[in-house]
C-alpha cells in the first residue's frame, strides 16, 4: 500500500504532499480529483496545493478522504497533524452538542435528566422576567429552550403553534446573557414576505409590553438609506427585510449580521430553491457570518426531501447536518427507502422541532357544504376568452418550439392569468411580475382591445356574484353573534372586498 505524507507550509500557504508521489499521480481517480478540483501542481516529486483562498481544514479533510478512498496510507507532519487533531476534537464536541440538543428536543419532563430539568427551569425563569405580557405554554417554552440552546435551529410547527412567540422567547433569553457570553445576541433580523412584517411587530409588543425600535427594509426604501442603516453603529433592535431585497444588499448585510445578530428566515420557502435561485443564493452567502440562525416554516418539504437541503445548510453552513448530497435527496423523493429516510430524519432531529396539530388540543373542525357561485355574465365572458386563448396554446405547444424551462414559466403565467380571471378581473390590468417567481421576468398581455376595455371598467359594470354570496353568509354569521375570517388569494381582492363590506355597513379589518 502506497504511503504519502501531508503537511502545511504556513509560510507559503500551501499544502505539501510527499512520499509515493509517482503512485499518486498514476492513480487517475485520486490525482484527477486533486488536480482538477484543488489545482494541485507537481515539482521535484512533491505536490503543492495553494490554500490562500481556501479553508485549510476543509481542504485537508477532502484530501484525506480522497486518499483513503483510493487506498493510500496517510501520515501527517506537525502542522497538518495539528489541524486534523483540532478538527477531530471539534467534531467530537459537536457530536456531544448535537446529542444534548436532541435530548432537549425529546424531553417530556422525565425525572431522570436533572441537567435538562435544571436548564429548562432556569430558562423559563429568565424568559418570565422579560416576556411579562404573554404566557407561553410548556411545549412552546421547550421549543424556545431548544432554539436558544442550539442557537441554530429549524422550527417546523404547524400554523397557529406560536412560532413568532417561540422565537421572541429564545431571543429574550439570548439577548440578556452576560456581555462576555459567546451566545449573547443584541438584535434580530427577520427575513420574510412583506405580509409577515406587521405580525412580527405586533407580536413583539404583545410579548414585551412595549413597541420595539424597528426598521423595515423593502424595495421602496432608497438604497442610500439602506446603506446608512446597515452600516450604522446603532441600528434598531428589530430589522425586517423582504426576501426580494436580500440579493441587492448581500455585501451590506454581511457587515450587519456579524454584530451579534439573530437572523430568522420566516416562511423559508424562498430559501429552499436549490436550482440556483437568486434569493436562495443570496441567503446562503450570509449564513457563515451569522451568530444565530433560525428557520421557520410549517411546510419543510412540500416538493420532496431536497427542500430541506438549504435549510439545514443555512443553520450549520460548515457542517454536513443532513448527511446526504442533493441528488440523493431527490432520489429519495422519487424512490423512498425507509432505511435511508429514517437515517435522514435521525441526522436532522437534533436541530429541528415541530409542534403538531394534535399538540394544540384544538377542537375537531366542522366542515360545511361548499357553496358554488356562478360567474356574472361579464366575468364569464372574460374568463371564457382567456381560457380558450391560453389553454389552447398550452395544449398545442411542443417542446420543439419552446424550451422546457421557458414553457414552464409561460404556462405558469397563463395559469395566473386564468386564476385572476376567475377571482378578480381588475388584476388582469396589472403586470405579472409581482405574481411570478424571481426568475420569471416577462409579461403576458391581454391583446384584445374590446375585451380589455371591459376589464378596465369591470368594477363599474358588474359586482362579482361571489361578493354578494359572501355578504349574505357574513350577515348570517354576524347575526348569531360570531366573528368571521375571510380568506382570498390576491391582496387586491381583499382590499376590494373590504371596501364592498364597508359600503354595506360592515366594519372589517
Amino acid at each position: 500500500m502506497s504511503q504519502i505524507f501531508i503537511d502545511i507550509d504556513n509560510d507559503s500557504k500551501q499544502i505539501v504532499i510527499t512520499g509515493d508521489v509517482p503512485a499518486l499521480c498514476a492513480n487517475r481517480f485520486a490525482w484527477g480529483f486533486i488536480n482538477s478540483e484543488l489545482g494541485a501542481t507537481v515539482k521535484d516529486y512533491k505536490i503543492f496545493i495553494n490554500i490562500v483562498d481556501r479553508d485549510p481544514t476543509q481542504t485537508l479533510i477532502i484530501i484525506n478522504n480522497v486518499m483513503k478512498k483510493n487506498g493510500f496510507t496517510i501520515m501527517y507532519g506537525e502542522s497538518g497533524g495539528r489541524v486534523i487533531q483540532e478538527f477531530s476534537q471539534e467534531e467530537e464536541n459537536f457530536e456531544e452538542f448535537s446529542l444534548a440538543a436532541l435530548n432537549i428536543r425529546n424531553f417530556n419532563g422525565q425525572k431522570d435528566d436533572p441537567d435538562i430539568i435544571a436548564g429548562f427551569a432556569a430558562f423559563k425563569e429568565a424568559v418570565a422576567k422579560h416576556i411579562k405580557t404573554r404566557s407561553l405554554y410548556e411545549l412552546q417554552l421547550l421549543s424556545a429552550y431548544h432554539m436558544a440552546f442550539a442557537q441554530n435551529a429549524c422550527n417546523f410547527s404547524v400554523p397557529g403553534a406560536g412560532k413568532t412567540s417561540i422565537v421572541y422567547a429564545a431571543y429574550a433569553y439570548l439577548k440578556n446573557l452576560p456581555k462576555d457570553d459567546p451566545k449573547k445576541i443584541d438584535r434580530i433580523l427577520i427575513v420574510g414576505p412583506l405580509s409577515s412584517f406587521v405580525p412580527w411587530e405586533m407580536e413583539y409588543e404583545e410579548c414585551f409590553g412595549r413597541k420595539p425600535s424597528i426598521m423595515k427594509i423593502t424595495g421602496t426604501v432608497p438604497y442610500k438609506d439602506k446603506e446608512n442603516y446597515l452600516y450604522s453603529d446603532n441600528p434598531s433592535e428589530i430589522t425586517l427585510i423582504s426576501y426580494q431585497s436580500v440579493p441587492t444588499l448581500v455585501d451590506l448585510l454581511k457587515v450587519f449580521v456579524r454584530n451579534r445578530v439573530m437572523v430568522v428566515l420566516d416562511e423559508a420557502y424562498k430559501a429552499k430553491n436549490t436550482d440556483n435561485g437568486v434569493i436562495a443564493r443570496a441567503v446562503m452567502k450570509l449564513a457563515k457570518y451569522i451568530s444565530a440562525r433560525i428557520v421557520l416554516t410549517g411546510t419543510p418539504a412540500p416538493n420532496g426531501y431536497q427542500d430541506m437541503y438549504n435549510m439545514f445548510k443555512f443553520i450549520w453552513p460548515n457542517k454536513n447536518i443532513i448527511g446526504f448530497p442533493l441528488n440523493r435527496l431527490r432520489g429519495l423523493t422519487e424512490n423512498p427507502d425507509p432505511v435511508l429516510v429514517k437515517k435522514l430524519i435521525d441526522n436532522i432531529s437534533p436541530f429541528f422541532i415541530r409542534i403538531r396539530k394534535d399538540d394544540l388540543n384544538l377542537p375537531d373542525p366542522e366542515f360545511h357544504p361548499l357553496i358554488t357561485v356562478q360567474m356574472g355574465p361579464l366575468q364569464r365572458q372574460i374568463y371564457d376568452f382567456i381560457e380558450q386563448r391560453y389553454m389552447n396554446e398550452m395544449i398545442n405547444e411542443s417542446d420543439e418550439s419552446v424550451t422546457s424551462k421557458f414553457k414552464s414559466q409561460l404556462n405558469k403565467a397563463r395559469i395566473i392569468r386564468l386564476m385572476q380571471a376567475a377571482s378578480n378581473q381588475i388584476m388582469l390590468k396589472s403586470p405579472l411580475e409581482k405574481f411570478l417567481d424571481e426568475d420569471d421576468n416577462f409579461d403576458l398581455p391581454i391583446d384584445d382591445s374590446s375585451l380589455f376595455k371591459k376589464i378596465a371598467n369591470y368594477e363599474k359594470l358588474e359586482t362579482p356574484p361571489k361578493f354578494e354570496a359572501a355578504l349574505k353568509k357574513i350577515k348570517e354569521i354576524l347575526g348569531r353573534g360570531e366573528k368571521v375570517i375571510v380568506w382570498a388569494i390576491f391582496i387586491n381582492t381583499i382590499n376590494r372586498f373590504h371596501d364592498f363590506l364597508d359600503s354595506n355597513g360592515i366594519n372589517s379589518k
